[in-house]
């Protein structure tokens, strides 16, 4: 059975998208920040690393750089989101220089997430699905992704509160882009 660390701050999110996982039959363990990720990677090997880019004491950037430094982290297959870091810049960078699978805006599209999933870890039960794709190939596939433009924020688009940076409250219809579907919620 594939094992999956998922890694947000956001305790809603984590929890969703771990039982999510969990449903579909993945072995998923959590964490909420870069250090315990370090750790736990240090720990146990995973199949899959799904990466929160704000986390605390070590952002996701951070981390991945970190990740890839390591000889024997330098081929484990990650998907990274983000509420707040949403431009086509980010999105090239982490594909291309750390070869990260995908770069997905939250909310978070869960059919399309699990569909990432399966195709990079392979399904939770043996032989219910085709083999996992090449992740070189998956990342060349998913990178030149279309970004919508109402999608993007920029730094003028963030509120500063004494609890911290957060993205201005945007219409229900730019949050989503308009689509449709399963959606996460929470933070970034």
């Amino acid at each position: 059975m594939p094992k999956i660390l998922v890694v947000d701050d956001d305790k809603a999110v984590q929890e969703m998208l771990a039982d999510t996982l969990r449903e579909h039959g993945y072995e998923v363990h959590t964490c909420r920040d870069g250090k315990q990720v370090l750790v736990e990677l240090e720990r146990s090997p995973y199949d899959l690393l799904i990466l929160d880019v704000l986390i605390p004491h070590m952002n996701g950037f951070v981390l991945i750089e970190q990740i890839r430094e390591r000889p024997d982290l330098e081929d484990l297959p990650v998907v990274m989101i983000s509420g707040i870091y949403r431009s086509r810049n980010h999105r090239t960078e982490m594909t291309t220089r750390f070869k990260v699978i995908d770069y997905i805006d939250k909310p978070v599209p869960m059919d399309r997430l699990m569909d990432l999933v399966e195709r990079v870890a392979g399904p939770a039960i043996p032989g219910s699905a085709p083999p996992p794709n090449d992740p070189e190939a998956l990342a060349a596939e998913t990178s030149g992704e279309w970004v919508d433009p109402d999608d993007i924020i920029d730094a003028d688009d963030l509120t500063h509160t004494s609890e911290g940076t957060r993205p201005a409250k945007r219409p229900a219809s730019l949050r989503t882009g308009g689509r449709a579907g399963p959606w996460a919620t929470g933070g970034c």
